[in-house]
């Protein structure tokens, strides 16, 4: 019986096992051949050597996350190969690198998600503690996961729309933070802040408030950047 050849209506619980097992194996077959042809056309010298030694890893990520359709998509398949590659050899990887390779992939349940999540809770860590303050300063009396949901809110929204202080902040820190000490020395004394590290601090929630805009635009990990887990029991300010 050629089981490639009936359809799967009619095959028996045990042939149907078999059939995707088949299948599977024929996907591994075509994906190891099109991954080996890719390193020896696309990598060379240094690379080509150091590559080597993370094949096997590179190639169990691949089939158990990979999306179906790389198979048939060399382009496709070389980003993710590559993208493996820099991500074991410590390189540099950037967080879209991380989101490119994820897009690649089928499932929400990998090292390469689990890394973006990290940088996202720490991008949420970060607008969240800002926006507790805010409650404060604003004379709340009760610190509920509301209010300080509609700061976030708030805050994301005046980041879009150019009004947040600290993108101004941003901009100086990112022109000024190669100057020398005396430099950097005047420009905080001209803002008000007492040193250039306190600036530095304005700078993260810009950062901090992109990479939530940024990853929530473009992943589908289901990432929110309220207080949602867990409902806050009231706390009184202090």
């Amino acid at each position: 019986m050629i089981i490639q050849s009936l359809n799967m209506d009619m095959l028996m619980p045990d042939d149907q096992i078999e059939y995707e097992k088949q299948k599977e194996e024929e996907r591994r077959k075509k994906l190891k051949s099109e991954m080996e042809e890719i390193i020896c056309e696309k990598f060379s010298d240094k690379d080509l050597s150091e590559i080597q030694h993370y094949k096997k890893e590179i190639f169990d990520y691949l089939v158990l996350n990979g999306n179906l359709d790389l198979t048939d998509n060399t382009s496709k398949l070389e980003i993710f190969i590559k993208t493996c590659y820099r991500i074991l050899s410590k390189k540099d990887v950037s967080l879209n690198e991380y989101v490119l390779l994820q897009s690649l992939s089928r499932t929400s349940k990998n090292e390469v998600a689990e890394e973006i999540q990290r940088q996202y809770k720490e991008a949420k860590d970060i607008v969240i503690s800002v926006a507790t303050e805010k409650c404060i300063e604003q004379g709340e009396t009760t610190l509920d996961d509301d209010s300080i949901n509609k700061t976030v809110d708030e805050l994301v929204e005046q980041y879009k729309t150019g009004n947040l202080d600290e993108i101004g902040f941003n901009a100086v820190y990112e022109k000024y933070k190669d100057e020398s000490n005396e430099v950097k020395a005047l420009i905080c004394k001209s803002l008000g802040f007492t040193s250039f590290e306190e600036l530095e601090s304005n700078n993260s929630l810009t950062n901090a408030i992109a990479t939530i805009i940024y990853l929530e635009s473009n992943t589908d990990l289901g990432l929110n950047s309220h207080l949602r887990d867990t409902k806050l029991k009231l706390q009184k300010v202090k």
